[in-house]
């Protein structure tokens, strides 16, 4: 068997080089913040309101959910560029499902396993593109 690690295929140096720019960009005055292993800030704090800013725009791009379909909100991406999304908020301290809630990152497979499409079409988007919490 072998182990050994190659190198990313150039698809995706290059997402990595967009993924890294765009979070440097929107990172960009969050430094001070000490990100909460869970979701018990609140409206009010600003943590709480920079995760929700950041989670809209990576919804935006599809990238919270970067493997689910297009048409469900997601990015239709491969677990290789989900694995470059999560490297590269961990830098930041992040991981994608503490930019979000957790519990999103737990109803959305749901959905997508055993929804009905009409269920899929209705909840999905708007969990994915961080429109609304689910719990």
């Amino acid at each position: 068997m072998d182990f050994n690690v190659s190198a990313d295929p150039p698809h995706i140096v290059e997402f990595r080089k967009e993924v890294r720019a765009w979070l440097e960009e929107n990172m960009h005055g969050a430094e001070h913040l000490r990100w909460s292993a869970s979701w018990s800030t609140r409206e009010n704090d600003e943590e709480y309101k920079f995760r929700r800013g950041l989670a809209e725009k990576l919804g935006a791009k599809g990238w919270l959910f970067p493997i689910y379909p297009n048409e469900y909100g997601g990015a239709g991406l491969t677990v290789d560029h989900q694995m470059v999304l999560e490297t590269e908020l961990f830098r930041y301290g992040l991981n994608l499902s503490h930019v979000f809630y957790t519990l999103a990152c737990i109803v959305a497979p749901v959905l997508i396993r055993w929804g009905t499409e009409e269920q899929k079409r209705e909840f999905l988007p708007p969990i994915t593109r961080a429109e609304i919490c689910v719990w």
